[in-house]
């Protein structure tokens, strides 16, 4: 059992000796020209989930009832949006990400007493657009 031990332990030694060599050559930098360029643009692709809290109003109807809206469930919703990216100095960027958020929500009314509304689920849909702007400050590449 020992021989196999050392045996495994001399193999990845060996293994490992060429993978240091070739980091003694110089390391070389990953994407150096992206550094350079003034501007530069991406794009952005992802789910989101809104959370929907109905107010209240206590407003009666006609046979005396108060209805209360519920959200039945959370439905997830699609994001899609852009990046752009300015270089102000070598260490500061400006970054402009307009997205645009898909999603619709399902409402449930019911009673005070806890009957349900005859005429079903409303479905709400919502686009809602964000219009962030940050600042990005990096340190020097090596």
């Amino acid at each position: 059992m020992k021989k196999l031990v050392i045996c495994i332990l001399v193999l990845l030694s060996l293994v490992e000796m060429p993978l240091r060599a070739q980091h003694a050559h110089g390391q070389v930098n990953n994407l150096v020209s992206v550094d350079n360029k003034l501007y530069h643009f991406g794009f952005i692709l992802g789910l989101n989930m809104m959370d929907f809290n109905p107010m209240h109003s206590s407003v009666v109807d006609e046979d005396g009832k108060v209805w209360f809206g519920e959200d039945t469930r959370l439905m997830p919703g699609f994001s899609v949006g852009i990046i752009s990216d300015l270089r102000i100095f070598s260490w500061l960027n400006m970054r402009f990400t307009p997205i645009l958020l898909f999603n619709q929500r399902n409402l449930v009314f019911r009673d005070s007493e806890g009957v349900e509304c005859e005429d079903g689920a409303i479905t709400v849909q919502s686009n809602i657009m964000e219009f962030p702007l940050s600042f990005k400050i990096r340190g020097q590449r090596k």
